[in-house]
Parts: C-alpha cells; structure tokens; sequence
C-alpha cells in the first residue's frame, strides 16, 4: 500500500441531558452511569435512518419506537440529518439513558454519523476518510465492565461507481482500528456486500457478525421487494443487499443478530429505506 500522511482528526465530547441544563458537553468515566449496565453483555444496533424527506417525523419516531424496543447499549446511526437529531436529543429514553456523539451538521445542510452510549464513554474521536462525499470514521472507546471495548461507526462512499474509494477507506480505517487495542465492533452502511470487491480490504481477523452466525440466511438490509421505501431514491431498480455491516475484531464474540424496522407502521411505510441490525452479546 502507497503512504499516506496520518488521516486528520479531532477528538469529540459526549453530551449528557441534564433537566435543569439540557444536552451539555461532558467527558471522561461516569459519563453515562446507568443502573443496569455494568458487566452485561453488551448490544450494539446500527441503522441507516435515511435523509429523505418522505414523512421524516413520522418515520423518525418509528424508528426510535423500535430501537428504544430491543434496549440497546451502543447505538449507531448513518444519514442523521439535524432534524433527526433533534428527535433524538427531544426522546425521553434517550436523555434519562444515554450519551451523544455526533457529526452532525446544523441547518439543512447534509447529514452525518450518530452514536449513543449507555456505557460510559472514556474519549471520542472524528476521522476524516479520503472522500468527495465527506466521509469520515466516529469512534467512541467504552468502559464495558472492566474492559475498555471501541465501537465506531461509517457510512462509505455512496454509489456503485466508487468500489475503488470505498476500498482506499476501508485499507485506512480497519488498521487504524486495530491499532486501538482490545476489541472493536466497526458498524455502519458499508456500500457493499460481501460478496463485492471491496471485501479484499477487509484483513484477517475481522469477523463480520451476519456471516458467522447466520450464513445461510440472506440478511439483506436494502429489500427493495420487502421495503419499497428502499426504490425511493433508486429510480424504481430493485435491489437487495447486505451493505450494512456489523463488524468486530479482538475477543467480542456477538452469540445472535437480527435484522430490525422490518415492519411496516403504517401501509407501505417503514421507518428507513435500510433495515437495522441488532447485536448481542
């Protein structure tokens, strides 16, 4: 692989919801001193929660509904406009549990990475990945017990034409992850599936979730015949895909996933056009 400098960054602060304060900036242990957290098998979710304007508030508190159901420690999201956030930072479960980092820009200007953390959240970092879509890299370092485990999270570049700069990202991000220590659990809407090219940049030692322990099922996340939210932005093409990704490197060893938002809350209406997976350890 040709060098290249060290990938710019920046460290981020977590924000907890306080009644009397709201959403501040907090950072370091106790962060998100929760009851019932602890040394309990960690669960992480990560979805795609779509920027499209069709029904957004309606389909945010769907989504939310869903998530708050299976009672996730880690949660990662993609595509996370501002306005989405703001439900996210208006959900009673989320201020009474958890923490949030975001990338998120203000305005109408775009979308970016989410993560909340019921586990406390020791440092926080914001990787800027090679990109002409703004990609970048969210990873949160958690105290999960007595171990210290990193969840990120990513959205790849977008469209099939960019196989080549979804492998440059991923021959960056992986290795920088690994250089971490202990365990890592990489979610987010990869592009691709596991059958594509991209796959070669994916080194040993990495298991992807899905695959490990449910080979003979599909799992696809975008179904444009399930989910017809999924031909939205698609000019009417099917597809079916298991681009979004669970990811995890060290000693984690996740015992199930599930695909989650798989049903609809209103006629022909689901909470994304991706589908959502659950991990559990």
């Amino acid at each position: 692989m040709r060098w290249r400098p060290p990938l710019p960054r920046r460290p981020l602060v977590a924000r907890r919801f306080a009644p009397q304060r709201g959403w501040t900036f907090r950072t370091g242990p106790g962060v998100t001193d929760v009851p019932g957290g602890g040394a309990d098998p960690l669960v992480v979710a990560t979805w795609n929660v779509w920027f499209g304007a069709l029904e957004p508030e309606l389909r945010a508190a769907a989504l939310l509904t869903e998530l708050h159901h299976h009672r996730p420690d880690v949660v990662c999201l993609q595509e996370v406009t501002d306005l989405f956030r703001s439900h996210l930072m208006a959900t009673d479960w989320v201020r009474a549990h958890y923490a949030l980092l975001d990338t998120v820009p203000s305005g109408d200007d775009g979308y970016g990475l989410a993560l909340l953390s019921r586990r406390p959240v020791l440092a926080a970092t914001h990787v800027e990945l090679p990109s002409s879509m703004d990609r970048h890299l969210l990873c949160a370092t958690l105290a999960v017990g007595d171990q210290h485990v990193h969840v990120a999270t990513t959205h790849l570049e977008s469209r099939g034409a960019n196989t080549e700069a979804r492998t440059e990202q991923l021959s960056l991000a992986l290795p920088l992850l690994e250089e971490l220590g202990g365990d890592v659990v990489l979610c987010g809407d990869l592009n691709f599936g596991p059958a594509d090219p991209e796959q070669v940049a994916v080194p040993a030692g990495w298991r992807d979730v899905w695959a490990t322990l449910r080979p003979l099922q599909p799992g696809d996340t975008v179904d444009t015949t399930q989910n017809p939210m999924a031909l939205a932005d698609r000019d009417g093409r099917e597809k079916h895909a298991r681009i979004d990704r669970v990811l995890v490197f060290g000693s984690w060893r996740p015992r199930a996933i599930e695909l989650v938002g798989t049903i609809p809350f209103a006629p022909g209406r689901f909470p994304s056009d991706h589908f959502g997976l659950v991990a559990r350890g």
